[in-house]
């Protein structure tokens, strides 16, 4: 997982997009509208080059709000799928990881070869703005692990 942040941080000219001019049509001016996802992050800038780390981020507390955005991530092809959500308390934030795994078995989720997923949960009530636990999915796992908190 390191090796993708550092691969990513790497990149040169990374640019963010996170809405897009959508073409006016008869009777409706062009519109900016959100990409697929909240924020794309490229390494090259031809027009429908594929990103290479796509973040997703959820307000909602609810579980079926942070399993449906984390379920539109597994659609996406990018070396690294960021989600970003929150649990209702402390003790449920640290189970969301394995609530994830379950979905994802459920559900025959595929992970393509050579992506990474990051989750970060934390909760509405955080003591910190930076209290997130931390699940992550390396390249070729199929399980997210935990890996502590980000404090």
């Amino acid at each position: 997982m390191v090796d993708q942040l550092h691969a990513v941080a790497a990149g040169a000219n990374l640019s963010c997009v996170c809405q897009y001019k959508h073409p006016s049509t008869p009777g409706r001016p062009e519109q900016m509208r959100e990409v697929l996802y909240d924020m794309c992050w490229f390494d090259d800038q031809a027009e429908y080059a594929l990103p290479v780390v796509l973040i997703e981020h959820e307000n909602s507390s609810a579980e079926s709000a942070l399993l449906f955005d984390m379920w539109k991530l597994m659609f996406a092809q990018a070396r690294l799928r960021v989600m970003i959500g929150y649990a209702s308390s402390d003790t449920y934030r640290d189970v969301y990881g394995a609530l994830i795994d379950r979905t994802a078995a459920a559900s025959r989720w595929n992970y393509p070869a050579g992506s990474e997923d990051i989750v970060l949960v934390g909760t509405k009530t955080m003591p910190t703005p930076h209290a997130f636990a931390v699940f992550a999915r390396e390249a070729g796992a199929a399980t997210f692990q935990p890996l502590g908190m980000l404090v």
